[in-house]
């Protein structure tokens, strides 16, 4: 999925496709050691029919992150079929039935068009923009409040 270049660009820290070994290590360490360090961490999304790896969807805290987030990420050939959404509101309901938050934010570049329209489907509203790690972002923000009475 990160070997694509559209994908990178709104995915890995430096905007670019993971083309090493190394690089795909890195990013597996990433993922595996939030897990190993916070007991969460985003999930694996699966296709069901051939249970093949499409992408990856929920929690993600790091330090220095503008707030916690549900994020999302699903290769090029399988967006627009619903799979961002569906695993992202698995993800939310995990995350308000696991955590005492008020809210969770979702990170999205002004230029992800893709992503933007998963938030609006979600429900959450842009709260305008935000740093994370040197690059301005529009943080989306979902409330546990309009959540638990209206999951869009």
């Amino acid at each position: 999925m990160l070997s694509d270049p559209e994908t990178a660009r709104f995915i890995t820290p430096d905007h670019q496709p993971v083309t090493s070994e190394l690089k795909g290590w890195r990013n597996a360490a990433v993922i595996s050691g939030h897990w190993a360090l916070h007991g969460f961490g985003m999930f694996a999304v699966e296709e069901k029919s051939s249970s093949r790896y499409i992408g990856r969807v929920g929690p993600y805290c790091p330090p220095e992150w503008p707030g916690f987030e549900v994020g999302w990420g699903i290769a090029r050939e399988y967006r627009g079929k619903g799979y961002a959404v569906e695993a992202a509101r698995a993800a939310i309901d995990f995350v308000f039935d696991n955590f005492t938050l008020d809210r969770i934010i979702h990170c999205i570049d002004p230029a992800n068009v893709a992503s933007q329209a998963v938030a609006r489907r979600l429900g959450a509203d842009n709260e305008g923009p935000g740093k994370l790690e040197g690059d301005i972002v529009d943080i989306w923000v979902t409330t546990r409040q309009r959540w638990r009475r209206d999951p869009a």
